[in-house]
C-alpha cells in the first residue's frame, strides 16, 4: 500500500510538500539537525493530530479517515526517545498490551511474541524492567514491539543512535529483509554507515522539501577511525581498583585495576555492558564495590566532587532545569570567550530565534545542542559524556568535537559513543568495557 503526501503545509516547515514512498522498499531519510524530520514523521502518522493542511494517503484512503486502532495495522512508528513509547514495565508486558489492543486472538499472542523477540534478538531482555535497560537496549526492545505489530509501513526516527555496531548491523539487515516480504520501511539516521547494501532510496529533507539522492553516496565499508594516539604523554586522572557493579545479583563488570588518563578517552562496549552504570558509579550515584580515586584522592559523594566531575546524560531533557534555551544557557554569566562560542553555535544552527521558546518544543537534535552548549561552557576538570552525538548532523558533530579538542588542554573527557566518526583524530585513548573489566586498545 503506497504512502503518499499531497500538498502538505505546516507552519514555516512545509509548504506544498508532495511526495510518494515506494511500496516494499527501504528509504533512508536524511537532513540537517532541526530540518523537520521528526515533525515529518508525526505528520505521516498523524497520531498527535498536528494542525497541518494537505492529504496523507494510504493507497486511495485518507489516513485521517482511519480510526487509530485500524491505522496502526497499516502504519507504526518508533520514536526518537524509546522511553516515551513504553506503557508497561517490561517488554513481555508491553508486547501483550500492544497485541491485545490490536485485538490479536489470545491463542496467537504467544507465537507473535516469540517471533518478534527472535527476530530482534532480545530474548534476554523479555522480562527486564525498562528502567534497568541501557539506551541501546531500549531501542532494541522498542523495535521488537514494532515487529510484533506487523504493520505494512514501519517508520523509525533515529532508531539506532545508542545501539552497538553488531546489533546495529543486524537490525539494519533485518529491516531490509522485511522489505523483501513486502513491508515499507522509512527511517531517518544521521549515521549513514552500514546502509549502502540495504537502502533502496536515499531522500533528503531540505528547506521543507524532499529530494531524491543517489544511493551511491552511501559508503559500502565501515570506515576505520583513529581513536588512540601513539606516544601520548600519560597523566593519571581516575584510578579504579577492584571495582564491580551488579544488577539483580548478576555482576555486570569487575575492574581489577585501571587508570583513566588525562585527555580525551573514547569508551566503547556492547549494549548492556555497563558503560552508563560505570559513569553513575564514578559520580557516586550507583552502588559499587571497590575503590575509586581522582588524582590520588578517594572519591566521595559530596558537592566538592561535582566541582571536579560532571556529566552529559543520554536524554537531554533529563538535564534541563529551566524552561527556555535562554534561561538554560544564562549567557550573561559566561566568560566573554564562552559567550562568543555559544553565539557562534546559535548562529550556525539557526537557534537564535528559538532562545525564548520552550526547550520541549525543540527537535531532539536541537535539545542536544543546547545541552552540550551548557555543559561545555563549564570549566569542570572532568566531563563524562554519554552518547553526546545522538540526533546531531555532521556539522553539529564536527562543531562540538572540535570544541572538545580545544578544551582538552585544560579539561579531560571520557566519552561513551557508538558513533565514532566525530572522535576520529580527536580521541587520545580508546578503552573497552566488558564483563572482565576495562582494556585499553590501540584500534577497533
Amino acid at each position: 500500500m503506497k504512502l503518499t503526501l499531497e500538498h502538505i503545509y505546516f507552519r514555516d516547515v512545509f509548504k506544498d510538500l508532495t511526495f510518494a514512498f515506494e511500496t516494499g522498499k527501504m528509504t533512508l531519510l536524511i537532513g540537517d539537525t532541526g530540518a523537520g524530520k521528526s515533525t515529518f514523521f508525526r505528520i505521516l502518522t498523524n497520531f498527535n493530530e498536528l494542525d497541518f493542511s494537505g492529504e496523507v494517503k494510504l493507497g486511495d484512503t485518507l489516513l485521517s479517515h482511519l480510526p487509530i486502532h485500524e491505522r496502526v495495522t497499516y502504519l507504526s512508528m518508533m520514536f526518537q526517545n524509546p522511553s516515551r513509547q513504553f506503557t508497561m514495565t517490561t517488554l513481555y508486558e508491553e508486547l501483550i498490551f500492544t497485541l491485545e489492543n490490536l485485538q490479536t486472538p489470545a491463542d496467537q499472542i504467544d507465537e507473535k511474541i516469540q517471533h518478534a523477540i527472535a527476530l530482534g534478538k532480545v530474548e534476554h531482555l523479555l522480562h527486564r524492567d525498562f528502567l534497568t535497560l541501557s539506551g541501546g537496549e531500549k531501542q532494541q526492545v522498542s523495535l521488537a514491539v514494532l515487529l510484533a505489530m506487523d504493520s505494512q509501513i514501519i517508520l523509525l526516527d533515529e532508531p539506532f543512535a545508542s545501539v552497538d555496531q553488531e546489533a546495529r548491523k543486524h537490525l539494519i539487515h533485518l529491516l531490509s529483509d522485511l522489505t523483501k516480504m513486502g513491508k515499507t520501511v522509512i527511517l531517518c539516521d544521521h549515521d549513514r554507515s552500514l546502509y549502502a547494501d540495504c537502502v533502496d532510496h536515499l531522500v533528503e529533507l531540505k528547506n521543507g522539501e524532499l529530494f531524491e539522492r543517489d544511493v551511491a553516496l552511501l559508503k559500502k565499508e565501515l570506515p576505520s577511525y583513529q581513536l588512540a594516539r601513539e606516544n601520548t604523554q600519560r597523566n593519571p586522572l581516575l584510578q579504579l581498583q577492584h571495582v564491580s557493579c551488579q544488577f539483580d545479583s548478576k555482576i555486570l563488570f569487575t575492574i581489577e585495576d585501571f587508570t583513566f588518563q588525562q585527555g580525551v578517552t573514547t569508551l566503547i562496549g556492547a549494549n548492556g555492558a555497563g558503560k552508563s552504570t560505570l559513569f553513575r558509579a564514578i559520580l557516586q550515584l550507583q552502588k559499587y564495590k571497590g575503590n575509586m580515586s581522582y588524582q590520588g584522592r578517594k572519591i566521595k559523594k559530596s558537592k566538592q566532587l561535582y566541582r571536579h566531575i560532571t556529566a552529559v546524560v543520554q536524554d537531554a531533557e533529563k538535564q534541563f532545569i529551566r524552561t527556555t534555551p535562554a534561561e538554560e544557557l544564562n549567557l550573561s554569566s559566561l566568560s566573554s570567550e564562552n559567550q562568543a562560542k555559544v553565539q557562534e553555535a546559535l548562529d550556525l544552527f539557526g537557534l537564535e530565534d528559538k532562545m525564548d521558546s520552550s526547550l520541549f518544543h525543540l527537535s531532539g537534535g536541537q535539545k542536544k545542542i543546547i545541552q552540550l552548549l551548557v555543559i561545555l561552557t563549564l570549566e569542570t576538570p572532568v566531563i563524562l559524556m554519554d552518547e553526546p552525538f545522538t540526533g546531531l548532523d555532521k556539522k553539529a558533530c564536527d562543531f562540538f568535537a572540535n570544541w572538545i579538542k580545544e578544551k582538552a588542554a585544560q579539561q579531560s573527557f571520557i566519552i561513551i559513543s557508538h558513533r565514532l566518526e566525530p572522535l576520529d583524530g580527536i580521541s587520545d585513548y580508546l578503552v573497552e568495557l566488558t564483563s572482565h573489566g576495562l582494556t585499553e586498545r590501540r584500534a577497533l
